[in-house]
């Protein structure tokens, strides 16, 4: 499962971040070939302005979870 998602300041990522630690599973953010753990809050500041960036579960995730994340991180 996938969702693309804008960083455009920290404040975004902060939020992202917040999220992916009550988030029970494992979360990607890809950007072109760049592949961070959404709980790297280091990681995840590289990507501020970047286009094209992706939140990604794994398949095997409850879908009901993941669009509950989609929806808190908006």
């Amino acid at each position: 499962m996938t969702f693309e998602i804008k960083l455009e300041n920290p404040k975004d990522v902060k939020e992202l971040n917040d999220a992916a630690f009550d988030y029970n599973g494992k979360l990607t953010v890809n950007c072109g070939a760049t592949s961070i753990d959404a709980k790297s809050l280091l990681g995840l500041f590289t990507l501020i302005g970047k286009k094209g960036i992706k939140v990604v579960a794994p398949d095997h995730e409850n879908p009901k979870k993941f669009v509950e994340f989609i929806k808190r991180i908006g």
